[in-house]
C-alpha cells in the first residue's frame, strides 16, 4: 500500500505540523544532513511541470505531459521550521543545485 505524506498527516491528525520531524523520530525517515534527498525531490517536482515528467530513484519514468515555463521558482520563502540560518543555507544550496541540474 502506498500512502502519501499528506494523507498520512491527515490520518494521524498532524496536518500543518512538523510531520517530517515525527517521521524521523519514529525512524520512518532517515535524517539526511546534506539535504540531497530534499533537493532531488523538489527537482522532480520542477521536472514534472517543466519537462513533462521525471525518472525516480528506482528508474521508473513518471510522465505528466506538462511543459510549463516558469520565469523563476522560489525554493523557499520562509525559514519556518528551520533550526538555524546555517541549516537553511545548507537546504537552500542542496535544493538550488538539484533544481539547476534539471536544465543542464
Amino acid at each position: 500500500m502506498s500512502l502519501r505524506i499528506h494523507e498520512l498527516a491527515k490520518r494521524i491528525n498532524m496536518e500543518g505540523k512538523d510531520l517530517l520531524a515525527l517521521l524521523k523520530k519514529r525512524n520512518w525517515v532517515a535524517a539526511d544532513t546534506t539535504y540531497a534527498r530534499l533537493g532531488e525531490y523538489l527537482a522532480r517536482i520542477l521536472s514534472w511541470y517543466e519537462k513533462g515528467g521525471f525518472t525516480d530513484e528506482l528508474g521508473v519514468v513518471h510522465t505528466s505531459g506538462y511543459h510549463y515555463t516558469f520565469d523563476y521558482w522560489e525554493a523557499f520563502n520562509e525559514m519556518e521550521g528551520v533550526p538555524s540560518v546555517a541549516d537553511y543555507c545548507k537546504r537552500y544550496d542542496a535544493v538550488v543545485t538539484a533544481m539547476a541540474a534539471v536544465f543542464s
